[in-house]
């Protein structure tokens, strides 16, 4: 018995197919605003103490006395204390004065956590218990600043309210015992 080669043909059958174009919507971030380098920008403490900055690298120099004392740096120096000194912003150290230089580096979450004194004083005016869930969403370093600037009202005699001191010490665990309603 032999083994018979079968061939088969196929019918080579060509498609056309037309031409389509794809429509690819591409989500482009925006582009930043472009900011001069060499433009001067307000910033200013936020800390109920001295702020003092100085540069690894370029001429950026920064001491602040007290809380709101202002001075101002270009915003070179702002992008080189990002890249080197972040935590003064993460913190809330420093508030800069311009949207568009905060959009431009990046750090509006940053100015947006930050306290003003408008802010603050609000702060004091609200009952304990929405004052102890407002507290829970700051930054250990804000609570520290509401917490010194409490005990400022509360020695200048501005401040008077038990259940909003003891909220304030709660959020930065200040036990009873030390506390300035004991003294």
């Amino acid at each position: 018995m032999a083994i018979k080669k079968t061939t088969t043909t196929e019918k080579s059958t060509k498609k056309t197919t037309k031409p389509t174009e794809k429509k690819t919507t591409r989500t482009t971030k925006p582009k930043r605003k472009e900011v001069d380098l060499s433009q001067s920008v307000l910033v200013i403490n936020m800390t109920q103490g001295s702020l003092t900055y100085v540069a690894k690298k370029g001429t950026g120099y920064l001491e602040l006395s007290e809380y709101l004392d202002s001075d101002y740096l270009t915003v070179e120096e702002l992008k080189i204390m990002k890249s080197s000194a972040r935590g003064m912003f993460d913190k809330g150290w420093l508030f800069v004065d311009d949207e568009d230089v905060v959009e431009f580096l990046g750090i509006k979450k940053q100015m947006d956590a930050i306290l003003l004194p408008d802010e603050l004083d609000d702060l004091f005016e609200l009952p304990a218990d929405e004052l102890r869930e407002r507290l829970k969403s700051l930054s250990p370093s804000v609570k520290e600043t509401v917490h010194l600037a409490m005990k400022k009202k509360y020695e200048d005699g501005e401040l008077a309210n038990a259940h909003v001191i003891r909220a304030i010490e709660e959020s930065v665990n200040i036990d009873n015992n030390v506390s300035i309603l004991n003294i």
